[in-house]
């Protein structure tokens, strides 16, 4: 593709649409940038993640540096967790690009499948209107700061770093939807604790997956530096407006359009 001044705004308009709504329904940009890579830029599905990863490592590395700069994440926690989800993304290079090369259609049904469970997972949550609020969420008894982690808290967390770690390298998503339920209500961090250490793990962890896949050549660099830069602007835009739009029909619309996208992708 001839990446003309037309081509490039259109791709910045769509990396700032997806970087609003990712901001917007907390599920992050990679469940959008894959399908948006396959579908309107006709790139092979291991491309679209290759791409997807880089992108998200350019994103979650403007997150990381804010978080760092507000002292919102603690660095050595962070390096410790991001340690396991990367040993989750070498196992998953190992298993699917060495020993078993997965199938390009295999993979597009596989993120299909997450598409949609992941769909459905955003229904359920409108529909029971579970949200949190604020770090005194009544649903979370107690909450634990950054300097009282211990070596129990890191046995419950180590399969769930492991298995975001390998989700992040097969599908080229961020593992958010995995790290940060594993940091609130499993290691009983605040939320917004959580957030802040799922923006650093994701970083780190992308960071690896960017040189291995590149190694790999599964990376369309311009492709998805001009998405990254629509949709970190985006990204401001829609934490700037969050509170002003309804997050049940904000759910509901991802969720809907998260089932399309899969089902588009399957046929």
């Amino acid at each position: 593709m001839q990446f003309t001044v037309d081509i490039i705004l259109i791709v910045l308009v769509l990396g700032f649409s997806i970087g609003v709504l990712s901001s917007l329904s907390g599920i992050g940009g990679g469940v959008m940038y894959v399908p948006l890579i396959t579908l309107i830029f006709l790139r092979p599905i291991n491309i679209a993640v290759g791409t997807s990863t880089f992108i998200i490592l350019i994103s979650s590395g403007a997150g990381f540096v804010m978080h760092l700069k507000n002292k919102a994440t603690n660095l050595r926690l962070a390096l410790l967790f991001s340690f396991f989800s990367i040993m989750g993304s070498l196992i998953c290079t190992i298993l699917f690009q060495i020993l078993f090369p997965i199938n390009n259609d295999i993979l597009k049904i596989i993120f299909a499948v997450v598409l949609i469970i992941m769909g459905f997972i955003l229904l359920n949550r409108a529909r029971k209107g579970i949200k949190y609020k604020d770090d005194n969420d009544q649903n979370i008894l107690i909450e634990k700061r950054f300097g009282d982690f211990n070596k129990t808290d890191l046995k419950k967390g180590i399969p769930l770093f492991l298995f975001g770690g390998f989700l992040v390298n097969l599908l080229g998503i961020g593992g958010g939807v995995v790290y940060v339920p594993a940091l609130h209500m499993i290691m009983l961090f605040s939320i917004h604790q959580s957030v802040a250490l799922s923006t650093s793990i994701i970083f780190f962890t992308t960071a690896f997956n960017t040189v291995i896949k590149s190694i790999l050549g599964v990376v369309d660099f311009l492709l998805g530096l001009i998405i990254a830069i629509g949709s970190v602007f985006g990204s401001i835009i829609g934490a700037k407006y969050l509170k002003k739009i309804p997050k049940f029909t904000l759910q509901v619309f991802i969720a809907l359009m998260l089932v399309v996208l899969s089902i588009i992708m399957l046929f």
